[in-house]
């Protein structure tokens, strides 16, 4: 075959090939020059199309979104430059939902903003920051068949966001490989899209909303009773979440306890899940009181035992007790803590009655424990 015929051949293979792409790509129509006059584009960076095949633009440098029938001629734009209601500064990513209302990125005012078709304002969410209903970089906006909004926040740590129709927040999908999810794209069964500037493309299955709440359970007992100056450790608790799993690292914990002052303290235990779901507050109950105090506690339990005591054991137990309490709150501590090694010989000697016991073993280890804690909290030797 001669060189001539040969680079026929190839050209005719080139123009072949040329000609079957151009065919599967084949330019309907375009529109759009540049210009800030109606129907003109400065920078359009986001599109969507209605239910009636209505064209939505953001125009991001002319700070508005423009609106263009099915051929792409101009059929109206709204907003301005202004961190106000219904304006822009950049937007960015653009959405429309069943009702052909359209969503809106609004990248440089950290928000969502949703207008009807005619572009009237309906409503705006987020501000600025790394909270669930907060942006950093809200760029991408996609909605669901239920009209959720889906928000990819350009930033590893934001991930996206979902929002219910009224832009309330419902959860957080994120995954250790994003760099910076920009782009993000619903199908019809729900299931989402996400491309991210770190040169990946993430499919999500369709996700319920984790509104479950984690739980807090308290370890040792709820109420505590102490004497001023006494040591104070807290048993803390444990926190579980049906997504998270165990919770108990971040569980925030108020203790006010001051065992130097005597009073009622109350221990409080909260946390959240990642979803943002908060537990039912734990707390504990602390009393820190004075030797008075529990003496006069012990006066009240000791009462309280008719029967099995009779009144006579039982006068004669409060007596020893008043006059613990006199010589307390007259400053004899050495003579309070004779009168109660009395008392503790007293309630021993009834729980060792030969005949018809009136304390069991546990009512005297009761009163006698009571006896002994003041004793400490008066350094009795």
């Amino acid at each position: 075959m001669s060189k001539a015929i040969l680079a026929l051949a190839i050209a005719f293979a080139i123009t072949t090939i040329n000609v079957g792409v151009a065919s599967a790509q084949t330019l309907l129509f375009k529109f759009g020059t540049p210009g800030s006059n109606d129907g003109e584009l400065d920078s359009p960076q986001g599109i969507a199309v209605d239910s009636a095949d209505n064209i939505y633009v953001s125009d991001q440098a002319n700070r508005l979104i423009q609106k263009f029938d099915p051929n792409g001629n101009f059929l109206l734009k709204f907003t301005t430059f202004d961190p106000n209601d219904g304006e822009f500064a950049y937007p960015y990513g653009i959405a429309v939902d069943s009702a052909g209302n359209i969503i809106v990125a609004d990248i440089a005012n950290y928000r969502i903003q949703k207008f009807d078709p005619n572009g009237n304002f309906l409503l705006k969410f987020g501000t600025r920051g790394t909270s669930d209903e907060e942006f950093e970089y809200p760029v991408g906006v996609a909605v669901d068949s239920a009209d959720n909004i889906y928000v990819a926040d350009d930033s590893a740590d934001q991930g996206i966001k979902k929002f219910d129709p009224n832009g309330n927040f419902l959860f957080k999908i994120w995954d250790e490989n994003f760099f910076g999810p920009s782009g993000i794209a619903i199908d019809s069964t729900n299931n989402i899209y996400v491309a991210d500037r770190g040169s990946l493309i993430f499919k999500f299955g369709t996700a319920q909303p984790d509104i479950t709440s984690p739980t807090i359970t308290l370890l040792g007992s709820p109420t505590v009773t102490l004497l001023v100056g006494d040591a104070y450790t807290d048993a803390g608790a444990t926190a579980s979440d049906n997504v998270d799993g165990d919770l108990t690292s971040s569980i925030v914990t108020f203790n006010p306890v001051d065992t130097s002052t005597a009073g009622t303290y109350t221990v409080t235990y909260d946390v959240s899940d990642s979803s943002g779901n908060v537990a039912a507050q734990v707390t504990r109950s602390v009393e820190v009181l004075t030797p008075s105090q529990v003496t006069q506690n012990l006066i009240t339990q000791v009462q309280n035992l008719i029967p099995p005591l009779n009144q006579g054991q039982v006068n004669s137990l409060t007596a020893q007790l008043n006059a613990v309490l006199n010589s307390i709150e007259m400053g004899n501590f050495n003579t309070a803590c004779n009168q109660l090694d009395a008392f503790i010989n007293n309630v021993n000697a009834l729980t060792q009655l030969p005949i018809n016991n009136p304390l069991t073993t546990s009512q005297s280890g009761v009163l006698i424990n009571q006896a002994q804690a003041i004793k400490a909290g008066l350094s009795c030797s």
